[in-house]
């Protein structure tokens, strides 16, 4: 796949979760009276599985299963938050304004979450190991959509 309409849908998925979070977030506190850390665990949840599935399917066009990728999705999150904690606990080491951690995670979080996704979490290579073909260049799976016309049914 291209890299244009990965990262278009990259970026897509990105904020279609983010949306989803900050939305499930809103509504079980302010319209269900949720206690927020309760709203926070169910829009996390939420965002999640947008984010996964989003990536999965039109981002990456993984075929690999799910009861392999989803392991790996949850370690690149769980690292991710780390990278983030990090990120703020230095800045408030060093006395910076927290603004430069949310600016500099903002900015690189991305970058690093596109890199692990493509080649560790969906790779086809990572999942199915060397002995089915890995690195052998194995097209990605075609949305449903965009299969083509099936002739003669």
């Amino acid at each position: 796949m291209r890299w244009a309409p990965r990262l278009t849908w990259f970026g897509v998925v990105g904020a279609s979760s983010a949306l989803c979070y900050a939305g499930a977030m809103t509504i079980t506190i302010s319209e269900f009276s949720w206690p927020p850390p309760a709203g926070n665990a169910l829009a996390y949840l939420l965002s999640m599985s947008v984010s996964y599935f989003g990536h999965k399917i039109l981002t990456f066009r993984s075929s690999v299963a799910h009861h392999r990728a989803v392991p790996r999705f949850l370690a690149q999150s769980a690292i991710g938050y780390l990278y983030a904690a990090v990120a703020v606990h230095a800045a408030g080491m060093l006395r910076w304004p927290y603004g430069v951690a949310i600016g500099f995670v903002t900015l690189s979080l991305p970058v690093l979450n596109f890199v692990v996704l493509d080649r560790f979490v969906f790779a086809a290579g990572a999942a199915a190991g060397a002995a089915a073909g890995a690195g052998s260049g194995q097209a990605a799976r075609p949305l449903p959509w965009r299969r083509g016309p099936r002739i003669g049914r």
